[in-house]
């Protein structure tokens, strides 16, 4: 079973987005290559990203909209937080290959390492696949296109056969100038969607000296 906040990550990140359900919009593949080439050029010189978050996930069969919040912080190399701090405190934190994950709702707490937790590696390599625009990675997993020309956005679908049983597909939209990633909606094939909101995303600042620590 996944996680519920995990499936949230697959992400990875965001602020405002617009309702994009519409087709993908076609395009040259050269003119695609060079696109993708200049957003993963521009996300080269990001060090640190950090951004408070608002989640909102659709359960189509209660009519239901839920709203999570929370922070985000990623640091190269391997540093990564994601925590929910409404409606209930939980997350986990990584330090290079070593990790804390916590649920404040039951009281627990623990330690994992990558190597032997395939579940909190295939999260943690999403979030920083999106950070730094990992373009290999994630051609590697996805089938990407322009659905949207202004603000970008990329639809991407899943290639792999177990993702595609659950996700149908991802819209990926970009701040103004395509440097970092504002919104990520999940849309799964069962109607429910999951949209995260990066509400004051600031690049290369400074981090706060518990933006890697686990909660006590």
């Amino acid at each position: 079973m996944r996680p519920s906040w995990a499936c949230a990550v697959l992400l990875a990140l965001a602020l405002c987005v617009l309702p994009l359900a519409g087709a993908s919009a076609a395009q040259p593949q050269p003119e695609l290559d060079a696109l993708l080439a200049r957003l993963a050029a521009q996300a080269q010189d990001i060090q640190n990203i950090q951004s408070p978050f608002v989640q909102q996930k659709r359960l189509a069969a209660f009519n239901a909209v839920l709203v999570s919040k929370g922070r985000f912080a990623f640091q190269r190399p391997g540093n990564l937080r994601w925590e929910y701090l409404e409606p209930s405190r939980s997350g986990f934190v990584l330090r290079g290959g070593q990790g804390w994950q916590w649920d404040a709702q039951t009281s627990q707490r623990r330690a994992f390492t990558l190597s032997s937790s395939p579940d909190m590696e295939a999260v943690a390599s999403q979030v920083m696949a999106w950070t730094v625009f990992d373009l290999k990675w994630l051609r590697s997993r996805y089938a990407i296109a322009v659905a949207q020309a202004e603000p970008l956005t990329l639809k991407l679908t899943p290639t792999g056969q177990g993702i595609r049983r659950f996700l149908d597909h991802m819209l990926v939209q970009f701040q103004p100038g395509g440097r970092a990633i504002q919104s990520i909606e999940l849309r799964e094939v069962d109607g429910d969607w999951t949209r995260i909101l990066f509400t004051e995303p600031r690049i290369n600042g400074l981090l706060a000296p518990d933006a890697f620590t686990a909660p006590q």
